[in-house]
């Protein structure tokens, strides 16, 4: 299971896709992809402003532009936290995927490795 920060880091290489950046059209995209199926939708002219305070002068987003948007704005990130938590549950259960996680971190102490997702 991914934490908040490896979650932010994934949905930004699903918005962006093969690109080095996130435009507005892809930003688009991945809004309505996410919450296709949420109650709550997030209108396109409240995505153009969110993106617009967030976004470069050039009007793309880059990983750090995008992190803060992120935060700023948990909506999207919950509809992808509840797939990953019914994918667990429904997979070898949660508790399993939970312990997978302990050990890797545990791996990663043991061999002085230190995760950067900066």
């Amino acid at each position: 299971m991914f934490g908040k920060d490896e979650l932010m880091r994934f949905i930004f290489g699903f918005a962006i896709g093969k690109h080095a950046t996130c435009d507005a059209a892809r930003f688009d995209a991945f809004c309505d992809a996410i919450l296709e199926y949420e109650d709550s939708k997030f209108p396109q002219a409240k995505r153009r402003k969110t993106f617009a305070i967030f976004a470069t002068p050039q009007g793309d987003m880059f990983w750090e532009q995008f992190h803060k948007m992120i935060v700023s704005t948990p909506l999207l990130l919950w509809p992808i936290q509840r797939l990953q938590v019914k994918l667990a549950t429904t997979n070898l259960g949660e508790p399993f995927w939970m312990s997978q996680k302990q050990a890797m971190v545990n791996a990663r102490e043991r061999l002085g490795i230190k995760r950067n997702l900066d």
